[in-house]
């Protein structure tokens, strides 16, 4: 490995800095992908595709394969990479691998326009509707409203192996009060053998709502309804 590669100011910005998993993996793929096209073995790899393993990931950047598994599907949830499975390996795309190395800019010279990772605040990336970034903007609208709250409040929890879904949400709201469910998942979100003891993240919060004997008295003692989750609330 030689050469060097480009890194705007920018990235504190991104959505997923401050996860650590998914910013090393990035970073990793970034410094990996090719700067060029070329052929391995017969398969052609194009400029910003990398050929590998999860395997080979984990040995080179020190984690383990489930949280390589999880911080690729974020990455790939993002459209940040593509990933294509085979038999015998992966091939990762790193979608936008031009915009963060244009080679076309002059040498030396200093700009304040991002060309990495145009990203935003977790709290701008969920409350924006503006056209400029429509593809991601159809997708968090087609997230139910826990969801959307769990990733930006207890995101822990979307790291499990089978994360809340959107049927799985909405059936969540209906049986509990939203109050109880933000503490439950705040709860599984700092507990910290969760992704170590945990797969499954709503077999998990019914698990410990089961066992939850106060939970009854809880509700009857704020004299609590059941009220449509909103996130505009407290």
């Amino acid at each position: 490995m030689s050469g060097w590669i480009k890194l705007h100011r920018s990235l504190i910005t991104w959505e997923w800095y401050d996860d650590i998993n998914v910013k090393v993996t990035f970073l990793h793929l970034i410094l990996s992908a090719n700067h060029a096209p070329k052929k391995w073995r017969g398969m052609d790899i194009g400029r910003g595709q990398l050929w590998t393993s999860i395997g080979n990931l984990a040995k080179e950047i020190g984690l383990s394969e489930k949280q390589i598994r999880n911080s690729l599907k974020k990455l790939e949830r993002t459209n940040e990479i593509s990933i294509k499975g085979a038999s015998k390996g992966t091939m990762i795309t790193v979608c936008k691998y031009d915009s963060y190395q244009d080679v076309k800019e002059d040498k030396g010279e200093q700009t304040d326009k991002p060309k990495a990772i145009k990203g935003r605040t977790r709290g701008e990336q969920w409350a924006t509707n503006n056209n400029d970034n429509n593809d991601n903007n159809e997708k968090n609208e087609d997230k139910h409203k826990l969801i959307v709250w769990i990733e930006e409040n207890a995101s822990r929890v979307q790291d499990l192996e089978n994360p809340i879904t959107n049927e799985q949400a909405e059936r969540l709201v209906k049986e509990f009060h939203k109050d109880y469910i933000k503490e439950q998942f705040s709860a599984m979100h700092n507990f910290k053998s969760l992704l170590k003891n945990y797969v499954d993240a709503n077999k998990t919060f019914r698990g410990w709502a089961n066992r939850d004997e106060h939970y009854k008295k809880w509700q009857e003692a704020k004299g609590l309804i059941r009220p449509t989750f909103n996130l505009s609330k407290s």
